[in-house]
């Protein structure tokens, strides 16, 4: 993915991480998995869901923190992207099954988000990390109107370039 910008390059390869995770794929099915990166294709908001719809699985970006490299030579890029599911189930094991595998997706991040990827062909993730997340039973939103499961993982990548690297207009 060299000629993708790095932001959607961590997006897609976060999604790369999770679905490469049988258990947890088989967990949510591909229609319930929300991705907003395919400009083809983008994602129909489901207004009112059905069983069959849930759980739902989402990465968004969630904020950014460039950070320019005058003092150490090298310009650094945090995004934090949220990891976002609706489970529309009140069974605690139901969203704990989901936890689980996704705590177990994620934990291949050096393999499918860090050593991958490339921007002016060098390497640029330095480290992902969980940094908080929620569970509640309240998020009606998520769960569009259904009482049930919802939770959100804040995820945490850091990215450094060379000055020259980012400012190369090529």
């Amino acid at each position: 993915m060299p000629d993708v910008n790095p932001i959607t390059q961590v997006h897609r390869a976060i999604w790369t991480c999770l679905e490469a995770r049988a258990d947890l794929m088989a967990l949510v099915k591909a229609g319930n998995r929300i991705k907003l990166t395919d400009r083809n294709r983008p994602p129909a908001r489901k207004f009112s869901l059905r069983r069959g719809d849930l759980p739902e699985l989402r990465v968004e970006r969630a904020a950014s923190l460039p950070q320019d490299g005058r003092a150490t030579g090298k310009d650094y890029f945090g995004m934090k992207y949220l990891i976002l599911l609706a489970t529309g189930n009140r069974v605690d094991d139901n969203l704990a099954e989901v936890e689980w595998a996704l705590n177990r997706a994620m934990a291949a991040w050096r393999t499918h988000i860090r050593d991958p990827l490339t921007w002016k062909s060098k390497q640029f993730v330095s480290s992902v990390s969980w940094t908080g997340g929620r569970v509640t039973l309240e998020d009606v939103k998520a769960n569009r109107s259904k009482r049930g499961w919802s939770a959100a993982w804040d995820v945490a990548v850091d990215m450094w370039f060379t000055p020259s690297d980012v400012l190369d207009p090529t």
